[in-house]
This record gives C-alpha cells, structure tokens and sequence, in this order.
C-alpha cells in the first residue's frame, strides 16, 4: 500500500458490488475495496447492500431503493464499483442494468465513476454490448482492469483503462500458511455427478471435501451423501489443500496465489485471469468430468509461483488508483 504525500479533496465515495449475498469472493472484493478506499483519503464510505448492516466503518445503504441509491449518490463524491465483473449479461440481462443505470445515474450528478479491479463481459446481447461502449467512452469514466482481455477490450473502445488484477489479493497477501495436506477441495457451481472423482482421488489415498463458496452451490453437492463440507471462507483450508478444483473464479484464486496446482473447470474468468501468466498449463478444463480428472493428476504436482506477480500488480494499481483521486 501507499501513503499519500498530498492529501486528496475527494473524502467520500459510494461502494457498488454484488455484496451481501454470501458469496465468499465478493465477499473479500468488499473488504479489500474498503481497505483500497481508506488509504486513498476516502475515509467516508456508504456502501449499496441488501439489508441494513453494520459492516466496520462502512454505512448500508439499500441496494434495491432508488431513493436511497441517488440520495447516496448525490451525497457522494465518487462512485466506486468494487472488483468482480458488474458489466457483464451472462448472469442476466437485469442485473447489467441494473450497475448501468447505478453508473449513469451518477455520471448525470457529474460524478466519476471508477471501476476498480473489474473483468468485462462477457457481454452475449448487442444492446449490452452497445450500452457498454457508450459508458466507457464517457469523460468521467476509469476502468481498472482485472485482466489483461478486460483492459484490451477497454482500450479498443477508445476508455481509460489501466493495469490491474483482482482486488483480492489484498485481503490473500496478509496470511502465511505452511504445510500440504493430502487433500482435494472441490469447490461446484453447476457440474453434479462428482462420485467418480471422489473415488478416483480415494483411490490415490487422498482426502476429498467440498467447498460452497456461495449459497446457491449447496443444490449441486447435497446428493452426494455425507461428504465434508466447508463454508465461510476457509482460506487456509485451500492453502494448505494438494489440489483444489472449481467451477468458481475465487476458490482459483487463492489457491495459486498460495502455490497450490488447481483445476478451473469451465471459468472463463480463470482462463482470462491467467492467461499471460501461465504458458502450458494443463489445469483448465471444459466441464466434462473425465477431462476434470485427467487433468486433476497431469498438475497435481506442478509448482506454481505467481504471488510476487500478482502482488507488484496490486501494489501499482492501488498506487494509480491513489494518483487518480489526488488529481480529480
């Protein structure tokens, strides 16, 4: 982190994400965007979440009232969306709508818009696509990006875009863990019919549990009988895991941050996140289940080094993202 030698006229800033629902990446994006928020001078931090919450020095403001949204808003000096990919209609349709009109809102109040740590896409309709577009090219609009395709993409449309990577590995660099555990963490989204590759890391003498890194996954594990279980955020459980394999972006994450070989089963995130990272890596499947365990044992054992990366990328996009509000 940086310490600012000037101090910067912009003191308070609305904080947008898709926060509150349980889900343990975005989770850490909240905690790490306050944190980024904090030690840029913008001490004063309201945040749109689903219910009223006490959330450390952050006030809640309701997500789904557009009365509270413009007022926060307008009491606001900046509007800050918080990692994760917000421009996005893979989800659906409403939810896209839903930050696009949050952003346009406060760029008509003259306000700057900054999307800090943010992926792009994918974005599958032309009106998504073309209303995209239309927001990045705007005068006050500055796109952090998560990866490398993101800040591309950016680019091509004639935005302002710089360099960034996943808000976090903030919240990763502050835990050291030892030790490997012969164990295999599945963390499902949507792939059912797991049996066979719980038996087949059995097989191999190794200790299989899953993970529900968001509410919504529990549907996809709950018919594999009685099976170990973690919720919450059991980061040190992925760090100390010999393998990790998931459907979701985060659960990637933390596990090649701490050195530990993964499996991305399908995420479209992952493969943009890595992509000028690793060269050959064998761990990104489709979502076919022999394809999950062959390339499960081809990277069981691999060394991965990318923390000293992902950290100086951090370092340098919350140092640019501190000059920016120095100069708004």
């Amino acid at each position: 982190m940086i310490l600012q030698e000037e101090v910067s006229v912009l003191v308070k800033a609305l904080l947008v994400g898709y926060y509150g629902y349980g889900n343990m990446g975005d989770e850490m994006l909240l905690k790490s965007s306050y944190e980024i928020l904090k030690v840029s001078g913008l001490h004063f931090v309201d945040v749109l979440y689903p219910r009223k919450e006490r959330l450390g020095g952050m006030r809640s403001k309701a997500r789904f009232s557009p009365k509270e949204i413009l007022n926060s808003i307008k009491e606001s000096e900046i509007v800050v969306f918080g990692g994760g990919g917000v421009l996005q209609d893979e989800t659906s349709f409403r939810s896209f709508i839903y930050y696009f009109s949050v952003a346009t809102a406060a760029l008509s109040m003259k306000k700057p818009v900054v999307f800090l740590g943010s992926g792009l896409g994918p974005l599958r309709r032309r009106a998504t696509r073309a209303l995209t577009a239309w927001l990045l090219r705007r005068k006050n609009v500055y796109f952090f990006s998560r990866d490398p395709v993101s800040e591309r993409y950016v680019s091509l449309l004639g935005g302002w875009v710089k360099k960034g990577t996943d808000l976090a590995v903030g919240i990763l660099r502050k835990f050291r863990f030892e030790g490997v555990n012969d164990e295999v963490i599945i963390a499902p989204k949507k792939m059912r019919n797991w049996e066979e590759a719980v038996r087949s890391f059995k097989m191999d003498g190794l200790k299989v549990s899953f993970l529900v890194s968001s509410p919504e996954d529990w549907r996809n594990i709950k018919q594999l009988g009685k099976i170990d279980v973690y919720t919450g955020l059991p980061i040190d459980v992925i760090a100390r895991a010999r393998l990790v394999i998931s459907e979701r972006f985060h659960p990637i994450l933390i596990s090649a941050y701490f050195g530990v070989p993964f499996v991305s089963v399908g995420s479209l995130k992952a493969e943009r996140f890595f992509k000028d990272v690793f060269s050959g890596y064998e761990g990104f499947a489709k979502k076919d289940l022999p394809d999950v365990i062959y390339r499960a044992h081809r990277v069981m054992d691999v060394r991965i080094e990318v923390k000293n990366r992902l950290d100086g990328r951090f370092d340098r996009m919350v140092e640019d993202f501190g000059k920016l509000i120095l100069n708004l």
